[in-house]
């Protein structure tokens, strides 16, 4: 912003502060004149003798205005002044008074402001609490911002700017403010953190394109002559406050007691009349600079599109500030006055006629006009997860420290893998037929002599032997390893629930063509049913006794109350079907990772609330852990309890 705009802006403030200020003023000087002739008028004769007349105007009554009104509309200006009554004459000097007053309140706020911005951007961060960002000790990802600011100030062809952050602003912003380019600051606040690098980039692209383009200096400005418009309301508000506290704060003394009286009941009249009055001058100067920002906003976005080469880091930044729970949102009062110079609105919201920036949907849609219009509620890479994690090999070991070792270590050979898997997953006497469908039938044999060696080891350390064979299949590409996988997969009944749970986390981890899930939703309200299909499925993992039996809709509705939705009703488990489960494991893929996991949590504690967690538990926990792509609370194997007792699947009521 030139000096010459500056003025212009100034100058309209100034005027709408004169005529604004000028009536409040104006009219409380009438009330008060009102207030005090009021008495006279109620004892005439008094009033008369004191004055020497026989009638005075007063302006009390409506019938003392008529003369003047009708000198007015007849241009009579010297009939006015003769016809004006007292209150009138109250009204013009009050106006007078109150204008200039508060006019030169406006600019002595803007000078104020101009003289303490012109301290440098230092001074300004110093207010704001914002700490240097090399010396913060918990940086976590914004480790790559010094890095990131260095490689745009080569591209923008301006001096890097010294870097701060604000460390209790958990919403995603930035701003640049300082007096000239060599004299900047780029501050960014602790939730930047949840920006991978080429939203990161992006945020601070529009930053060193306003600072290129002249715009930080603009708004250093821009924001003095706020805070000097904005004085008015606050000069209001401060006499209401000390109206109210010299009305009822009491006295020390009956003498000043009447004093003070006066003085709070004239600083509230004030105060009431001024403040209406500074809230609509504030009002008007807030959409003349908002509107007036919003352009500059969007134009930064361009030029950072620009100078990048690409809109879609600008775009993919707005989309996750949209989707973050808290948006832009600045909870510092000192730095929400710096809203109009950050990348987003502070207050959390998205355009409207008060707005300093554009709404986001606009903005998304201007630099990506194939945006479907879904927020990023989560980076995909926000949790990077590696199948293995689920495998604790240390509690494997516990768990099989009673197994012969020879047994153990045919588990770990990966050439044994056609023959140890389907011992595993094959295991119960009505899924071995199944061998016979297998494309390597010489395995066969082997299998079934396995079957007899590990004949005598119990539920817990099969489940463990089945972790150990997962942890030797992962990276394998043996593609007879795969196709007996598959073929397992298509032969399994529909009720062999466990072992199809362990064939899918084999399938998943070895072929490994899994897209990461879009984050497509921020909550579970979109997808009850879903949600109700995988829980009733859980509670049906029980002992199969008529007891636990009866008591399967009662622990639903126990885990349904954790997750605070409306109440649906349990599904009894012959009802849900593999393709209704992996279609409403999918549809909940698209919730954060975050959710997903208190999701889990939710399903352990319901498990862990009862017998204890059996094998059929852990292997649909590790089945959904598989598929969404998060870690359990702990891995599967440690959660089993040997007092479980011996698990007999049964889907009816």
């Amino acid at each position: 912003m030139s000096w010459g705009s500056m003025m212009f802006f100034s100058i309209i403030a100034q005027i709408q502060t004169f005529l604004f200020c000028g009536l409040a003023c104006g009219y409380a000087f009438g009330v008060y004149a009102y207030i005090n002739l009021m008495r006279y008028e109620f004892i005439p004769e008094e009033f008369r003798q004191a004055s020497g007349q026989q009638e005075v105007l007063t302006g009390v009554y409506i019938e003392q205005w008529d003369a003047a009104y009708q000198a007015a509309w007849a241009g009579d200006v010297r009939e006015v002044v003769q016809q004006m009554p007292i209150v009138g004459w109250y009204f013009l000097v009050g106006f007078a008074v109150g204008a200039v007053v508060f006019v030169m309140i406006v600019n002595i706020a803007t000078i104020y402001q101009l003289r303490r911005l012109a301290a440098g951007a230092s001074k300004l961060v110093d207010d704001l609490g914002a700490e240097p960002l090399l010396t913060f000790s918990d940086a976590g990802h914004l480790d790559l911002v010094p890095k990131v600011v260095h490689d745009l100030a080569v591209r923008f062809n301006v001096p890097a700017p010294d870097l701060y952050i604000l460390p209790e602003e958990e919403g995603i912003n930035a701003f640049i403010a300082g007096r000239r380019k060599s004299e900047s600051v780029l501050v960014v606040t602790h939730g930047l953190r949840h920006l991978n690098e080429t939203q990161l980039r992006g945020v601070l692209a529009h930053e060193f394109a306003h600072l290129s383009s002249g715009d930080m200096v603009h708004n250093m400005r821009l924001l003095a002559l706020e805070l000097g418009v904005n004085s008015v309301r606050h000069t209001a508000e401060w006499m209401l406050r000390t109206g109210w506290n010299l009305l009822f704060g009491g006295s020390s003394n009956h003498r000043s007691a009447m004093r003070t009286i006066q003085w709070g009941c004239l600083l509230l009249l004030f105060g009431m009349m001024i403040w209406p009055m500074g809230l609509i001058s504030s009002c008007a100067g807030a959409v003349a600079m908002a509107m007036n920002n919003r352009r500059r906003e969007l134009r930064a976005d361009r030029l950072a599109a620009t100078v990048l080469g690409s809109s879609e880091p600008i775009a993919e930044a707005l989309k996750r500030i949209l989707g973050h729970n808290r948006s832009g949102r600045i909870a510092g009062a000192e730095s929400r006055k710096l809203g109009h110079l950050m990348f987003s609105q502070a207050s959390g919201g998205s355009g409207g006629l008060f707005g300093s920036h554009p709404a986001m949907g606009k903005r998304i849609r201007l630099v990506d006009r194939s945006w479907d219009g879904v927020p990023t509620y989560e980076n995909n890479d926000a949790h990077a997860f590696d199948p293995s994690q689920l495998v604790d090999l240390d509690q494997v070991e516990s768990a099989l420290a009673a197994v012969d070792a020879a047994k153990v270590d045919l588990y770990r050979d990966p050439k044994a893998l056609l023959v140890t898997i389907p011992s595993l997953l094959l295991y119960e006497p009505e899924l071995r037929s199944l061998m016979k469908k297998l494309p390597d039938q010489s395995a066969a044999e082997s299998t079934e002599m396995l079957w007899q060696c590990i004949g005598d080891v119990d539920a817990t350390e099969r489940f463990a032997l089945t972790e150990l064979a997962f942890s030797t299949a992962l990276g394998t590409e043996d593609a007879s390893v795969i196709g007996m996988l598959q073929t397992i997969n298509g032969a399994l009944p529909e009720d062999a629930w466990t072992a199809w749970f362990w064939t899918q986390v084999f399938v998943d981890a070895i072929v490994d063509d899994q897209v990461p899930a879009r984050v497509t939703m921020n909550d579970c309200r979109g997808c009850t049913e879903e949600l109700a299909e995988i829980f009733s499925l859980a509670v049906c993992f029980d002992s199969g006794s008529p007891s636990a039996v009866n008591m399967r809709e009662l622990r639903f509705q126990r885990l349904w109350m954790a997750t605070g939705l409306e109440s649906v009703e349990f599904l009894p488990g012959d009802q849900i079907c593999r393709e209704l489960l992996v279609d409403a494991v999918e549809t909940l893929s698209h919730l954060p990772k975050t959710k997903l996991k208190v999701l889990i949590k939710c399903l352990v504690d319901s498990f862990q609330s009862g017998d204890g967690v059996n094998v059929d538990q852990a292997a649909y926990l590790r089945y959904l852990a598989a598929r969404w792509d998060v870690a359990t609370p702990q891995a599967p194997v440690a959660m089993i309890s040997h007092s479980a007792g011996p698990v007999r699947l049964s889907f009816t009521r």
